[in-house]
């Protein structure tokens, strides 16, 4: 039988060179990002068509008022523009709800498609912004301090404090095309270098360790994200490397000897037994039913 702390010895080495090859391919994407912020834009003779935008303009009679040069400062900070591939700016969610089974009377999720619109609204302004803009004071009366709640899809809730706008139907949304006029010049060095990276991470299914790693936490979406060891070592294997019977019996019988070694720990400890004759006071019972 081998040694136990052996074993942990040698599981506690194979993790540590595990986290220490994760944490070098975290470093060399952080690299390519950094080389791709840092990367020149090169403005493109002839536009390309990218969807649509949609952002608010003033309304024809406030355009006409007096006053028309102050909306338009005021509406250059707070505006918000909105892309989307269709006109329509919709978007399709997937909206669950238990509903009630009338015949059985048992709860079941039923699942359906809405399409809803794509929140459009203007921008609330922060205080700290607010002290940058050097604004005079008549401004204030177009404004005043909220705190407003806001949900998101996943359940979560977050509070917005800051200067809103009193008066939004001075303002109306419009839609036009969106045109891309320039892109960032990379490399091809460094291009083919990123997709060597993400092929490697969603080959292995990494970048759950990776959030791990950086943020101590799996997220929201652990169970999805996890995959048992032999499917992580299928996918990880490359198709052209032949496979190598020896190797993957060996670390079978690893597995094996660390489950068994697991239970009789649990057994002698804890008096924890999978099935009833493990344990050795079990009796079998006879059986009272006689046969005719």
């Amino acid at each position: 039988m081998i040694d136990e702390e052996k074993l942990k010895r040698l599981k506690r080495i194979n993790e540590k060179q595990k986290r220490h090859k994760l944490r070098e391919l975290y470093e060399e994407l952080r690299v390519v990002w950094r080389a791709w912020r840092q990367a020149k834009w090169v403005d493109l003779e002839k536009p390309i068509p990218n969807g649509y935008v949609k952002y608010f303009v003033l309304r024809d009679d406030i355009a006409r008022r007096s006053d028309s040069d102050t909306f338009s400062k005021i509406l250059k900070v707070i505006n918000d523009h909105i892309y989307c591939r269709d006109v329509d700016f919709k978007i399709t969610r997937n909206i669950k709800k238990l509903e009630r089974n009338p015949k059985t009377k048992r709860l079941f999720r039923k699942q359906r498609m809405i399409e809803q619109d794509i929140p459009h609204e203007l921008r609330v302004i922060s205080r700290l912004e607010w002290n940058e803009l050097n604004w005079p004071e008549s401004y204030k009366k177009w404004f005043t301090y909220t705190n407003q709640t806001y949900f998101t899809s996943y359940g979560f809730s977050y509070v917005k404090e800051g200067y809103r706008f009193n008066f939004p139907y001075y303002f109306v949304p419009k839609i036009s095309q969106h045109f891309i006029t320039r892109v960032r010049l990379l490399d091809e060095e460094a291009e083919y270098k990123e997709k060597l990276l993400w092929n490697k991470i969603n080959r292995d299914n990494l970048w759950p360790k990776i959030v791990h790693m950086v943020s101590g936490s799996y997220g929201r979406n652990k169970d999805e994200w996890y995959r048992p060891v032999h499917v992580q070592r299928r996918l990880a294997r490359p198709s052209q490397q032949k496979y190598d019977l020896a190797t993957e019996a060996k670390d079978e019988l690893q597995l094996l000897l660390e489950s068994r070694l697991q239970r009789q720990y649990l057994a002698h400890t804890y008096q924890i037994y999978e099935e009833p004759w493990d344990d050795p006071e079990y009796v079998f019972e006879k059986s009272t039913n006689q046969e005719i």
